[in-house]
């Protein structure tokens, strides 16, 4: 069958490859990004307010772990960038910039 939970869409090209894994310095960028959309306040005994936001991320993750929700569905975004390998939609990089088709 040609249907697939697992895929956006079936190509028949033979040079189309399963992504490459995002290096941890990616996503540590992406994370990144992502704090500085948060506002926590900083704790008087952290050394700065950038560990205080970071420290929350702990929090953020028992969260969803103890909310008992599994998405079975749940895939990355289907395009990959050749330069950061972060997972996008559309056809430029939301994390290093980069556009590509």
């Amino acid at each position: 069958s040609d249907f697939s939970f697992t895929t956006h869409c079936r190509k028949e090209r033979a040079d189309i490859r399963p992504p490459k894994t995002t290096s941890v310095k990616a996503r540590a960028r992406t994370l990144n990004l992502i704090l500085k959309r948060w506002c926590v306040p900083r704790k008087s005994k952290s050394c700065c307010h950038y560990h205080t936001v970071l420290e929350s991320v702990e929090e953020v993750l028992d969260h969803l772990c103890q909310d008992n929700y599994c998405d079975a569905l749940f895939s990355s975004f289907p395009e990959q960038c050749p330069r950061c390998m972060c997972m996008n939609h559309g056809t430029s990089c939301s994390v290093c910039g980069l556009s590509f088709s």
